[in-house]
């Protein structure tokens, strides 16, 4: 889907979820993207933990949106 015009710059204490809906009304693609590490844990079981942990907050954002989104 080629870009239409870019949307306008959001005023200040827009919510986020309006701000992404705009996006994606523009033909932008929506992902999240995040630097969490698991490095410091050396176990199996702390890391699918944190990874699960991470997931269902990223879930819960974007539950509300009514379109998609690559996580």
């Amino acid at each position: 889907m080629p870009r239409q015009n870019k949307p306008e710059k959001p005023a200040c204490g827009c919510n986020v979820y309006n701000v992404l809906k705009d996006l994606h009304k523009h033909g932008y693609k929506v992902v999240i993207v995040t630097n969490e590490s698991v490095e410091r844990f050396i176990n199996e079981k702390p890391i699918r933990n944190t990874l699960l942990k991470k997931a269902g907050r990223i879930e819960a954002f974007c539950r509300p949106c009514d379109f998609p989104i690559q996580v």
